[in-house]
């Protein structure tokens, strides 16, 4: 799941950036 959300890291930013962020913490 996680590689799935690292390829779509570039439009997640655009929508919620915290929330990106966030991801990357848990990962």
């Amino acid at each position: 799941m996680f590689a799935s959300q690292g390829a779509q890291a570039p439009q997640s930013p655009q929508l919620h950036p915290q929330a990106s962020v966030l991801q990357f913490a848990r990962t």
